[in-house]
């Protein structure tokens, strides 16, 4: 999760260049880039995805400063079993 989205005037290039110069990481490894009104999802290896994020925190992009953190999907409530359905 980056917290800088479309109404901030991000882009996916302004998102993709901080990652390869800033934070180092090769643009190979860097996934679905997803930008959002208000933030921007970024697939990244599992095991660089901390880093990524610390990295990021305190940045700016397009004159707005970036907070981000790891995001791990949105908790999902247990379903509870479908009811028989009748003959």
């Amino acid at each position: 999760y980056v917290g800088v989205g479309k109404k901030d005037g991000a882009t996916v290039n302004d998102l993709v260049a901080i990652l390869t110069k800033d934070v180092r990481i090769d643009r190979g490894r860097i996934g679905r880039v997803e930008l959002r009104d208000g933030f921007a999802l970024v697939e990244v290896p599992a095991q660089e995805a901390e880093r990524v994020a610390s990295a990021l925190n305190g940045m700016t992009i397009r004159r707005k400063r970036v907070t981000a953190r790891v995001d791990r999907g949105a908790a999902r409530p247990a379903r509870s079993p479908r009811p028989a359905r009748r003959p």
